[in-house]
């Protein structure tokens, strides 16, 4: 058994090409990580013998997102408010994105106010 609040690295997840299974690295005794004569990180399994980039591939997460289909880490999509559909219209503008995040934070607010003032108490009194 692993114990994931000890160890500080990203999750890496590959994919068999063959069984479509996808798991992260690490979690199979089989698993082995090594750097290739490009200097570039390739995954093999021990126990069948096969690794990047004939018979695995590399993903994001436990879906199956891969850089084709997933540009925006879910990371990103949670801190700037992304969803996979952004990235389909043309890009998007972080900061752009972050200050009309901002300013639809700011209208919620003003929205909210005005609806606690119009059920609140004194103002039943006024009318």
């Amino acid at each position: 058994m692993m114990i994931f609040d000890c160890i500080k690295m990203p999750a890496i997840y590959v994919r068999d090409y063959c069984t479509k299974c996808i798991h992260m690295v690490g979690t199979n005794e089989h698993d082995r990580l090594y750097l290739d004569d490009d200097g570039h990180i390739q995954y093999f399994n021990l126990q069948n013998g096969c690794g990047t980039p004939d018979e695995y591939d590399f993903v994001l997460d436990p879906e199956g997102h891969d850089q084709n289909n997933l540009p925006f880490t879910e990371e990103e999509q949670i801190m700037y408010g992304l969803s996979n559909m952004d990235a389909y219209f043309g890009g998007v503008d972080l900061e752009k994105h972050k200050a009309l995040l901002k300013e639809q934070e700011k209208q919620n607010e003003d929205l909210f106010k005005t609806l606690e003032w119009i059920f609140s108490k004194d103002n039943k009194e006024e009318k």
